[in-house]
């Protein structure tokens, strides 16, 4: 079993990577847009514009191949933490409980699994690189074009014009995916949600194949104050494997587990552990999972439930990762950025007063955007 902290800090390495070159990118980005000639003559302009989305594409592929090398190695290092923690954890009620469990060194079909779920995950960020690649350089030409367009027919001066397009590149980050629906994921977003889902799902594949070889059928999903609706319903609860309990439900039924938005899927921080019936104590009994599930925070005066503090939380952490990056960009292209380092400072004070209202765990980390900057 992996606890909701343990979840929640996994993807952090892995992040803090791939942040560094989303942010050297995207300053690249902003030096090429502010070093651009303003030629007037569209057959050479649009050479000058050829010759610069090229060179910018190759030098994103190059920053996230070389990120996508030492993110390889922290997959490895993440799924065996993992897996190994899993594991342990669950080894150890086994053997409490009298069953003899065959360590992971010693399990072969424990280790593929493994194997076969770092792959996956390896794989999504294969894919994530390459359409970040192909997406961002879309982003750039936009960004060049806009700039271009405002300055050659005098509806904004070179300064602004020149702000204007680094702000829209750095706002929300490097576009990963773009979906027919119009819904875009960032770079950000996308390695924490595949870093965390990734190990999680495999983690959990690990502790079933370790149940079905041992023979036990019940398990309880851990539970955590905050979880979004959709899981608190079945949070802390106690379920069986097999579906074929007459008292408790279905495993998969009930929790959606190997769905995208079921238990242990998208940016899930659930988990789950053996339950042995007549034997263990429930975890979670009936009043806890109701304290969890109605928690409250203060907030300038209200009360507010748990789980839209936290996504209150997230929109702030979002909003200092911009200006940063906004600033980042700003300081590669040469310009003024007094403007910036205020809105950095303004938005962590907003956070800074918000956590001491609430009471919140501040986590500085989902505040960083590439190399740390303002604090």
């Amino acid at each position: 079993m992996l606890t909701f902290r343990q979840l929640d800090d996994l993807p952090a390495a892995v992040v803090e990577i791939m942040a560094e070159a989303e942010q050297s990118v995207i300053n690249d980005m902003a030096r090429r847009i502010a070093n651009m000639e303003m030629i007037t003559d569209a057959t050479h302009w649009q050479i000058q514009r050829l010759e610069m989305i090229g060179t910018l594409q190759r030098t994103i592929i190059k920053e996230l191949s070389h990120a996508l090398n030492i993110t390889e190695r922290r997959l490895w290092e993440i799924f065996d933490e993992a897996s190994t923690r899993t594991l342990a954890s669950d080894n150890k009620a086994f053997v409490y409980h009298g069953y003899n469990p065959i360590p992971l060194s010693a399990n072969s079909w424990l280790q593929q699994i493994i194997a076969v779920g770092l792959n996956k995950t390896l794989g999504e960020f294969k894919n994530l690189t390459r359409t970040t690649a192909n997406t961002a350089t879309r982003q750039f030409e936009k960004a060049l074009d806009l700039a271009h367009m405002q300055i050659v027919t005098g509806g904004m001066d070179y300064q602004r014009a020149i702000k204007n397009a680094i702000y829209g590149l750095a706002g929300n980050g490097l576009e990963s995916i773009r979906y027919p629906s119009g819904h875009v994921d960032y770079l950000d977003v996308a390695t924490r949600r595949a870093t965390l889902t990734g190990a999680n799902q495999t983690a959990a594949e690990i502790q079933l194949a370790n149940m079905q070889q041992i023979g036990t059928d019940l398990v309880e999903t851990t539970a955590h104050p905050g979880a979004r609706p959709t899981h608190a319903k079945w949070q802390g609860q106690i379920f069986s494997i097999s579906g074929t309990h007459p008292v408790y439900p279905s495993f998969r039924e009930t929790t959606g587990y190997g769905t995208g938005p079921g238990l242990c899927g998208w940016n899930c921080r659930h988990s789950f552990f053996p339950f042995f019936e007549g034997l263990s104590d429930e975890a979670y009994p009936h009043d806890k999972r109701r304290e969890y599930n109605t928690a409250t925070v203060d907030y300038n005066g209200e009360k507010i439930n748990l789980y839209d503090a936290t996504q209150q939380q997230r929109y702030l952490e979002r909003k200092i990762r911009e200006w940063k990056r906004r600033l980042s960009a700003s300081e590669a292209a040469g310009l003024d950025t007094a403007k910036e380092k205020q809105k950095v400072r303004q938005w962590q004070a907003v956070q800074r007063d918000f956590i001491n209202q609430t009471g919140l765990r501040r986590d500085y980390f989902r505040e960083r955007a590439g190399k740390q900057l303002v604090n």
